[in-house]
């Protein structure tokens, strides 16, 4: 049975089910199937004891988990370990293995939460652990669409200006943060490894069209006694870009660094990047998404 998806500005047949994912009905983009997957990748080279990489293909090995091999930016051959967790199988699939794929059909992928508001979509990029998707859950309580939480996806239109798509409706988010938020937990789901992780779905409440990229905000943590917002100008655009760059360690050994330079020109040309400082203690998180709502345009 090929269940049929959208997410990323893609429509995916897959093999699997994803219950992430929106369902879709259009010109099959990617295929996503069962089948052999080798150990190693001939004539590649191994980025470390996960990958092995060429222009065009990624073999991703995760253990107990299984195999990826991502092909021509439209085809996710996956070769399942028999004692597999499927929930973690589609956490990798979702996440770093459709990075690949993402980089082979040459769009960028960055590695932040986005919601979106009226000037268009606002991404929020940092370090793991830096409260992305703590700030996504609070935004999302202020009735700001969740647009995706983890990979967002960049393209450029006909005029070269930056679009954005959707990733999938939902959330993730610890127990502490649930509770700040007033989010019910009891009834979702726990990521199987991470005990204090939790997705959260949002379909009432999502972007599922692709929308302009408005602004970028780099979440930072130092030693600030408040919630300081500082623009980013010149190199050091690029600069920010790169090191939000959803796997960009990718880049030269699937042959697409040309693209990526230019997809990332565009957005530092035409989306406003700032470098947003909290204080190390204490995540000030109503200052944060007030300042926030100021800069990007104001509230809903």
């Amino acid at each position: 049975m090929s269940y049929h998806y959208r997410a990323f500005g893609l429509y995916i047949a897959s093999d699997i089910e994803c219950p992430e994912l929106m369902p879709g009905d259009g010109p099959i983009d990617v295929h996503i199937r069962y089948g052999y997957v080798p150990e190693h990748l001939e004539e590649s080279r191994a980025l470390d004891r996960f990958f092995d990489l060429k222009p065009d293909q990624l073999l991703c090995r995760i253990d107990t988990i299984g195999r990826f091999l991502v092909s021509n930016g439209n085809d996710i051959l996956v070769d399942r370990h028999p004692d597999g967790d499927d929930r973690v199988l589609r956490l990798y699939l979702l996440g770093v293995v459709f990075s690949a794929l993402i980089h082979q059909r040459g769009l960028l992928p960055l590695h932040g939460s986005a919601v979106d508001t009226p000037a268009g979509v606002v991404v929020f990029v940092g370090q793991s652990g830096i409260g992305k998707s703590t700030l996504l859950g609070a935004l999302h309580r202020r009735k700001y669409r969740v647009f995706t939480d983890d990979i967002l996806v960049v393209s450029c239109n006909d005029r070269s200006l930056p679009v954005a798509y959707p990733g999938f409706p939902q959330m993730k988010m610890t127990r502490a943060t649930a509770e700040r938020l007033g989010v019910e937990i009891d009834s979702v789901r726990k990521l199987s490894w991470q005990k204090e992780k939790y997705m959260i779905p949002v379909q009432d409440q999502f972007a599922g069209e692709p929308r302009s990229l408005c602004a970028m905000y780099w979440l930072t943590a130092a030693q600030v006694d408040a919630v300081t917002l500082t623009p980013i100008t010149g190199k050091e655009k690029f600069k920010m870009l790169v090191a939000n760059t959803f796997r960009a360690s990718f880049l030269d050994d699937l042959g697409v660094g040309a693209n990526h330079f230019r997809l990332v020109t565009a957005v530092g040309q035409h989306a406003r990047l700032v470098k947003v400082s909290r204080p190390q203690e204490g995540f000030l998180l109503d200052e944060l998404v007030e300042a926030l709502e100021q800069d990007f345009g104001g509230t809903l």
